[in-house]
């Protein structure tokens, strides 16, 4: 009779620590499968080239051309990925650089573009150059 107590005792938890595991599991293959959406619009984005880029910049908080909507399926592999294209000077010798306006008239500057899934998730940055 004490082993039965005992053995339910344990049981419990030890079935809620399976059930919080299998969640973490699923959760964890849909965060991953988000990262590897915006990684994957990060290198399109990024090669396609300067010309292009400078066309579409919008600024650091209005998505691009680049955007991409939810994968129309109803499974879809992508949610939202939003593509942020703006101008970036960073002066010599300077600490930090400067994210310009969308207007600015400077010419001669790289672009900051950051790629982000659903909701602002995974957020990636790079610098492009001529």
């Amino acid at each position: 009779m004490v082993a039965l107590v005992l053995l339910a005792i344990c049981a419990v938890p030890a079935a809620d620590a399976i059930r919080s595991g299998l969640r973490a599991t699923e959760a964890g293959a849909v965060q991953a499968r988000e990262l590897r959406c915006v990684k994957n619009t990060m290198e399109t984005v990024a090669a396609e080239s300067y010309d292009n880029l400078w066309k579409a910049i919008q600024g650091p908080t209005t998505p691009s051309s680049y955007s991409l909507a939810a994968d129309p399926a109803p499974g879809g592999e992508c949610g939202p990925r939003n593509v942020y294209i703006s101008k970036y000077v960073h002066y010599y010798g300077g600490a930090t650089g400067q994210v310009l306006a969308a207007g600015d008239p400077a010419e001669d500057t790289l672009l900051i573009v950051t790629v982000s899934g659903t909701d602002g998730a995974y957020p990636l940055t790079t610098l492009v150059d001529r």
